[in-house]
């Protein structure tokens, strides 16, 4: 059997894994209810009405519906702390960690978003793991390029623009705070008051 066969056979009992979860919601809440933690937990859309879906967006919480960065990281962070508290060494809550992030990334169907969380997150765990100080912007170049290795047209998505331009936005805020703090502008500006 080939690599092939072997990866398309674990997505298929990860898939049979993702249905048992949905059939579980379905009989544990109501519809509306059901639809909801299937697109928090796993970023199952399509079975929440459209209009609420435009009311997350209005509100402007329509990412929580989708698995991001946020997701991955809390989710790849408990799961660590779940380990390290079984008294395991780091490095084997790390690999479990990995692997768990990676498992449920294919479960809930990889979108880029997922898979440039995870890239990222396994970029800081290794990280974390070698002593190396993490750069966000470094673990995000990495993801972009992985991401363009694997589907090259992705470039002209708009999800992926706004993915990574989100992701952007926030290492842009986090340097010029680290410019004003370092030249001390905010104590200078209290001076003056």
């Amino acid at each position: 059997k080939s690599w092939v066969d072997i990866y398309y056979r674990f997505c298929s009992k990860l898939q049979g894994i993702r249905e048992t979860l949905e059939t579980r919601l379905d009989d544990i809440t109501d519809e509306t209810t059901s639809s909801f933690f299937k697109g928090i937990l796993l970023g199952e859309k399509n079975q929440i009405e459209d209009y609420r879906k435009r009311l997350y967006q209005l509100n402007g919480i329509a990412h929580i519906i989708v698995i991001s960065g946020l997701h991955i990281s809390i989710l790849g962070g408990i799961v660590f702390k779940i380990f390290s508290c079984l008294g395991l060494r780091h490095f084997i809550s790390t690999v479990f960690s990995i692997c768990f992030v990676l498992l449920y990334g294919i479960m809930s169907g990889m979108g880029f978003a997922t898979l440039r969380a995870i890239i990222m997150l396994v970029i800081s765990m290794i990280g974390d793991r070698l002593g190396k100080n993490y750069d966000m912007a470094t673990s995000m170049s990495v993801a972009l390029i992985i991401t363009l290795l694997i589907e090259p047209f992705r470039i002209l998505d708009g999800g992926i623009w706004l993915s990574y331009g989100a992701v952007s936005g926030v290492i842009m805020g986090r340097y010029i705070i680290r410019i004003i703090e370092n030249k001390n502008l905010f104590k200078k500006l209290k001076k003056k008051m």
